[in-house]
């Protein structure tokens, strides 16, 4: 079939058909129509496609030498007349049809116009998208199940170019007629609310442009990756990074990134050498789209989530700003003098400028800020890391040493690319349970003494925050205590801190009316409870407490209790007691 128009409105030669002979006068009636070519009736199929949706507007050229235009106009004449008899009957089928906004299986070929916009949905998130519409062809599964198959184009950049990329829809054999919007892919124009569908796909374009570069945002709904198996889709509600360059080379297989075609470097408006008479077709920068090409852009960008530790495609529609709680270093329980240098490190650090830092003896060695939290678990050590990423507004991208390999060559490769990554976003890093690297080393365990000594390496080159975490403070290796700028230790709870951080709970906003006095408050904090485990004791008494709209006391022992802690009478609690300190 031949190549659709492009966006740009230009199309590939009209290929050649076998030459005829010259023209003779004919039967100015039609009754008797012979084709006198040897034009098949495949490749003339193949044509009408192309012009049916024109017919009715079909005019002969005229612009010819004046010796032959009389006699071409009739043979064209004739020709339109002949094709309009032979089409007549599917025509006024496909009229009916289209009148009523319904389509048969038979005629699916007729409904798609080359160039113009379809509509339908992305596999992977179902959120609704456009493509341009190209060509289309009946097919067959292995199992013999009929489809037809529609090729068309939309805008995406890969991490490197920009430009349109070739995506097929299957619509399977279907009985009877059927609404034209419940099709898997349908002609934009037949959507049941066409002009605000197309309102949110312009949209949807103009933010897919603005996110080619990197993007720190909220997202909450469907992402999904696709694999050799097919496409495996994961729930996301939190922080995510927007960054194509990035998923590029950490997943340089990706199948989305192998299908490109028609490319332009997006910078440097150069065409890539594999594709540089594709892209003469398009010609366009991302700046330069037009309100009907925003409409197929790609509905989602690349990304990763820093929650779910996920590389994928995330839709556009489920992403938004970030709403940023920098009251949580403020909620932080530490020492004040603990809080302020932390406070202080982070800022010098993530700061544009390079006052207050310094590289080693070696260039671009020993630019890093090292922080080791150490201490009990639920007394606070990954909460600082997270409530310092609130103060900065900057990207906290955490990772347990559970996720990293035993084996020394593999950890190489993933630290230099979790340790590049997190450069790259200027994320705060944070490398949760890591004895496993920071143990000392021993003459007895080799395998563990090349963890340690290849984690001891990419520190030393490491440029951004990194916060390590440890349950076990006793038996670091010497030389990873000498790199090490910060050492916080945290012990356990105390009695004021613990009740600071149920009134921190109580203050939340959960829906519901808060009905406990300082007595009983007091008696809560005598209970001998970490930091998560308060945390975990709170949520269950504010579902217990849904059901009668008021978190009382009684629900927040009910909470503790059911867990195996005893709580003290009211009124035998002090507001103060040395003991719990």
């Amino acid at each position: 079939m031949p190549k659709a128009m492009n966006l740009n409105g230009k199309g590939p030669a009209t290929p050649r058909l076998a030459q005829t002979p010259p023209c003779t006068p004919i039967d100015e009636s039609p009754q008797h129509c012979v084709i006198q070519s040897p034009v098949t009736w495949k490749e003339l199929k193949g044509l009408l496609v192309e012009v049916i949706h024109v017919l009715r507007e079909a005019k002969p050229n005229t612009s010819t030498d004046p010796v032959t235009r009389e006699e071409l106009k009739d043979h064209l004449a004739l020709l339109i007349d002949c094709i309009k008899r032979a089409y007549r009957e599917t025509t006024e089928r496909l009229q009916a049809l289209l009148a009523e906004c319904t389509i048969t299986y038979d005629l699916l070929w007729a409904l798609f116009k080359p160039g113009q916009p379809i509509c339908t949905s992305c596999r992977g998130s179902g959120k609704p998208r456009s493509l341009i519409y190209d060509s289309s062809e009946n097919k067959k599964t292995k199992q013999g199940v009929e489809y037809f198959e529609l090729t068309g184009r939309y805008f995406d950049f890969d991490g490197e170019v920009f430009g349109e990329v070739e995506s097929r829809v299957s619509i399977f054999k279907f009985h009877g007629a059927v609404p034209i919007s419940k099709l898997a892919a349908f002609p934009l124009q037949y959507h049941p609310t066409r002009e605000a569908m197309e309102k949110h796909l312009r949209k949807c374009g103009q933010r897919f442009i603005k996110m080619m570069a990197s993007h720190h945002c909220h997202y909450q709904g469907v992402a999904f990756f696709e694999g050799k198996d097919g496409i495996r889709q994961q729930t996301v509600d939190g922080r995510i990074m927007v960054d194509a360059s990035r998923f590029r080379k950490v997943n340089p297989g990706y199948p989305k990134l192998q299908d490109r075609i028609a490319v332009i470097d997006v910078w440097g408006g150069t065409a890539t050498d594999d594709f540089r008479e594709r892209v003469k077709c398009t010609g366009k920068s991302p700046d330069k789209l037009t309100g009907d090409e925003l409409l197929v852009c790609s509905p989602t960008v690349l990304g990763f989530s820093l929650g779910n530790k996920f590389w994928g495609e995330f839709a556009i529609d489920n992403i938004r700003k970030i709403d940023w709680l920098p009251e949580a270093f403020d909620r932080l329980v530490l020492p004040a003098g603990r809080k302020d240098i932390v406070m202080a490190l982070g800022e010098s650090r993530m700061g544009e400028g390079k006052e207050g830092r310094f590289d080693d003896f070696i260039t671009n060695k020993g630019r890093g800020l090292i922080v080791l939290l150490s201490g009990p678990p639920g007394v606070g050590k990954t909460l600082t890391a997270e409530a310092l990423s609130e103060r900065l507004q900057s990207p906290l991208y955490s990772i347990s040493a559970g996720q990293l390999s035993s084996d020394a060559a593999v950890l190489d490769v993933q630290l230099d690319q979790v340790f590049t990554t997190a450069s790259h976003w200027k994320a705060l890093l944070l490398l949760d349970e890591a004895e496993v690297f920071l143990t000392q080393r021993s003459s007895e365990i080799i395998d563990r003494n090349r963890l340690v000594a290849t984690f001891l390496h990419k520190l030393e080159y490491f440029e951004g925050i990194l916060f390590l975490t440890t349950n076990q403070p006793g038996g670091l290796d010497a030389a990873i205590l000498n790199r090490i700028h910060l050492s916080l230790q945290y012990s356990d709870l105390g009695y004021e801190a613990r009740k600071k951080i149920f009134e921190q709970f109580l203050r939340k906003d959960c829906g519901l009316k808060v009905s406990l006095d300082d007595r009983q408050l007091a008696a809560l904090a005598q209970v001998t409870i970490n930091g998560r485990q308060i945390k975990n004791t709170m949520s269950i008494a504010c579902t217990i407490a849904a059901k009668v709209g008021e978190l009382r006391f009684d629900h927040v022992r009910s909470a503790l209790t059911v867990n195996g802690y005893s709580v003290p009478d009211v009124g035998m609690a002090h507001e103060r007691d040395e003991l719990y300190e």
